[in-house]
């Protein structure tokens, strides 16, 4: 625990338990659970509809308040998303009006939801920070890098947060580069800071019968995460021993996965489990043969990092922040984004050649794990935190 203790207010839309979440949800519990369990008093702001229930967890070691989410359901295309900022500006300024910890405040954003926080300095005296989650390796590819973004309300929202944060801390280099050549960003107010590992991941144990076991995918099911690649890939998979795909995840793409199943008879084959806790997740790698994560883009990569942490031969791609993680070193099967053939081929050549497999998985165990921790991810916060409590007279 470090000499100072802080009232952390963490902010981001949605949240891990809602119908629609992902790795910028998970990855806001995860840092809010190690920042309390460090000590520092921790409120975390997520967004939901008016009246929607949301199942939160009875074990958590911070606090949870809603904003309002603007629209009648909330989802990734929600319309008036943008409007969001509004609902989380009220509620933070409620929060910090009503403060009676009297301990030096940080306010530290996921996202967007951040823009107008920088209006409340004039009242009430905090530090700002914010952690951009959103990859942007598909916008630029389809938009260029300069001026898209100020025709989307989300991405304007998104540039006015980090603009005005005292400190913005992508979670990888790549994503780095991004936000400061679309948004025309200070650079000296960047610090990367990746992500940790659930420590499920850090103890697990692989089984000796995990050779055949199944293939694994985790994530969001969504196009960006590979699952369609992923899906045409197995189906094109050939030989008497084909392993099990088991979906571990929720999202957009499940009906058409359902309807793909259906369509070529795989229905004894794939098995979609839905979202599972990090200790099931776990699990369940340590008895698969391999995990396939072919992601079109990744601000970091939070599952291809623990699979590789679990010890499991992986296939995944050079997308985004994931050739920093996994490029030259030999640790997992790499692919070029979006092609379901190369994806075939590489699953193939795992099943084919298992003893290099695991021999490969060790090695990505033995690399990953001394790097990435959720308790070394906060830390380095806090370190950021003390610096700007530090020069509070000269940032605020």
């Amino acid at each position: 625990m470090t000499s100072t203790r802080y009232r952390i207010f963490l902010t981001a839309n949605y949240s891990p338990w809602s119908p629609y979440s992902g790795g910028g949800q998970y990855s806001t519990h995860q840092l809010a659970s190690a920042l309390s369990q460090l000590g520092h008093d921790v409120t975390v702001i997520f967004s939901k509809v008016p009246g929607e229930v949301i199942r939160v967890p009875a074990n958590l070691t911070y606090q949870i308040e809603w904003a309002a989410f603007v629209g009648m359901k909330s989802s990734a295309f929600a319309p008036l998303r943008s409007l969001n900022t509004l609902t989380f500006f009220k509620k933070l300024r409620g929060l910090l009006k009503n403060d009676t910890t009297r301990l030096p405040m940080v306010v530290h954003s996921q996202g967007e939801e951040a823009a107008f926080f920088s209006r409340l300095k004039k009242d009430f005296s905090f530090s700002l920070l914010s952690t951009p989650r959103q990859p942007l390796q598909e916008v630029i590819k389809t938009s260029g890098t300069q001026g898209w973004w100020r025709k989307r309300p989300k991405f304007m929202a998104l540039a006015r947060t980090l603009r005005e944060a005292q400190r913005f801390c992508p979670t990888s280099e790549k994503s780095a580069e991004e936000f400061l050549a679309c948004f025309d960003l200070d650079s000296r107010k960047l610090v990367v800071v990746p992500n940790g590992i659930h420590p499920a991941f850090l103890r697990v144990e692989r089984k000796n019968s995990a050779a055949s076991g199944p293939i694994v995918f985790v994530g969001r099911l969504a196009k960006s995460k590979g699952i369609v690649q992923l899906v045409k890939a197995y189906e094109g998979l050939r030989g008497d021993s084909v392993p099990e795909l088991h979906v571990v995840g929720r999202g957009p793409e499940s009906v058409w996965i359902e309807s793909f199943i259906q369509k070529h008879g795989l229905q004894n084959k794939v098995k979609l489990l839905g979202w599972q806790e990090p200790e099931h997740t776990a699990e369940l790698l340590s008895h698969a043969c391999m995990a396939a994560l072919p992601s079109l883009e990744e601000s970091f990569g939070n599952t291809v990092v623990e699979a590789l942490a679990a010890g499991v031969p992986t296939v995944t791609t050079s997308a985004g922040s994931l050739a920093e993680i996994v490029g030259g070193k030999n640790i997992a099967k790499v692919i070029s984004p979006e092609n379901h053939e190369e994806l075939q081929l590489a699953i193939q050549d795992l099943l084919d050649h298992p003893r290099e497999a695991e021999v490969m998985a060790t090695r990505a165990r033995d690399a990953i794990r001394p790097q990435y921790s959720w308790d070394a991810t906060a830390r380095r916060y806090v370190g950021l935190y003390d610096e700007l409590f530090v020069s509070v007279g000269t940032e605020h």
